[in-house]
């Protein structure tokens, strides 16, 4: 169990088991957010929360999973990665438990945030296991494929979530999740190794102030970071806010949401799988002309749920928002196997996915302001393509993509993104 594996083992089972589990405690991720999404109408009518509350419970989960996302980086690359994942999954299955325990809108908010913080370490250790375990090669491609999970996890929730809460009701729900989390955990500390052997992913590297500032001072750095930040305000917004706008606008039952719910997911979780085989295969060196095609798809869909006039519209025009910002989201993370050392990915994953979670923190709230305020979701979709637009002035406004020169590679670096690895 604790044994040095080395690396690009000839047993193939090896990785892809590894890749299986982080696969699993994603989904999981996901299904645990959206558990908290779809119970929401129930549970501020329990707790007799008002929307802009509602806003504040389902934000302040983001507020405590962004503010780990550079320290559960920092541990990845400087302890390795497999106990920061086993205690991200303990400690978040843990506060899923608790959130069915809560009996006012104060103690939601305390469990919501310390759920938050739980599970922040978790993005960049399950990105630094993907390095340890694959090839150069592999790795854009194998991450991107991993993001995956996040949408699978969200299309499933439904189908899973609702007859919960239906047969259950809100608070057995939680217990139920958390005891799956705790199984995932075990099994992850029961069969995976320690650590690996890697000539670029060694643990014990020096990670210190001098790596973070460096990778901030990378451009790239703040293309991603800003570019996931616009896109997630659209993402975290939809996520959050639309099963209450089909149970509350639209009048759709709790038992008949379902495939309402899971459809943007299905199209989101095709994309994102997609996403690093199209990159290699037909964008490789024009990645920044991909996400820009596909921003201004997603500005057009976005454009569309904003237009429409039945529930059908709505839906249709956000699968195709899902698809097309999907496509952006595997961009986003296959390009920093290009554009940052492996050494210290787990940290630059980190940092990048800190912009995005941030988002999450600001548009839950501000939706439900601006619901309080306007009673108006076609203003929410008309405010969203305002932040897809800012996605798009981003890439166009940092240029051609500075990559860094890849192990094995003949070519020498675009741009100026030099790290020195000292």
């Amino acid at each position: 169990m604790g044994s040095v594996m080395p690396f690009n083992s000839k047993n193939p089972v090896s990785k892809w088991w590894v890749f299986a589990l982080l696969y699993a405690a994603w989904c999981l991720s996901f299904l645990d957010r959206s558990a908290m999404n779809m119970a929401a109408p129930v549970i501020v009518g329990d707790l007799h929360i008002s929307p802009a509350r509602q806003g504040m419970v389902l934000g302040i989960f983001y507020l405590g999973y962004s503010f780990m996302q550079i320290p559960g980086g920092w541990m990845s690359d400087r302890y390795g990665p497999k106990w920061i994942v086993i205690v991200a999954l303990v400690v978040w299955s843990v506060f899923t438990m608790m959130t069915g325990l809560t009996w006012s809108f104060l103690s939601l908010i305390g469990v919501r945030i310390l759920f938050g913080l739980g599970e922040g370490i978790f993005p960049g250790a399950s990105v630094k296991s993907i390095y340890q375990y694959f090839v150069p090669k592999e790795r854009g491609s194998t991450t991107a494929f991993l993001m995956s999970s996040n949408f699978v996890g969200s299309m499933i929730a439904p189908f899973i979530i609702i007859p919960l809460i239906y047969y259950m009701g809100w608070r057995a729900l939680f217990v139920v999740m958390s005891g799956v989390g705790m199984l995932l955990a075990a099994v992850y500390a029961l069969s995976v190794p320690a650590r690996v052997k890697s000539s670029d992913t060694a643990v014990g590297v020096p990670v210190n102030w001098h790596t973070i500032t460096t990778l901030f001072r990378l451009r790239e750095t703040w293309r991603l970071v800003g570019i996931f930040f616009c896109i997630s305000l659209v993402n975290k917004g939809l996520d959050t806010w639309m099963p209450s706008y089909l149970l509350r606008e639209c009048g759709i039952s709790l038992k008949s949401a379902g495939f309402l719910l899971s459809a943007p997911y299905l199209s989101a979780g095709i994309a994102t799988a997609l996403g690093g085989w199209v990159l290699m295969r037909y964008f490789r060196d024009r990645e920044r002309m991909f996400m820009n095609v596909n921003i201004m798809l997603l500005c057009l869909a976005l454009a569309g749920m904003y237009c429409a006039s039945t529930v059908n519209e709505v839906i249709l025009c956000e699968v195709l928002v899902y698809f097309f910002k999907s496509f952006v989201f595997s961009t986003i993370m296959f390009l920093p196997s290009r554009t940052m050392p492996p050494v210290f990915i787990g940290l630059g994953i980190s940092i990048v996915n800190f912009g995005g979670q941030t988002a999450g923190f600001v548009s839950a709230p501000l939706i439900g302001a601006i619901l309080e305020l306007t009673k108006s979701y076609s203003i929410v979709f008309l405010c969203l393509v305002g932040a897809a637009v800012g996605a798009m002035v981003i890439n166009m406004a940092y240029g051609r993509i500075a990559l860094y020169p890849a192990r094995g590679e003949d070519r020498q670096p675009h741009g100026s993104n030099t790290f020195p690895i000292t």
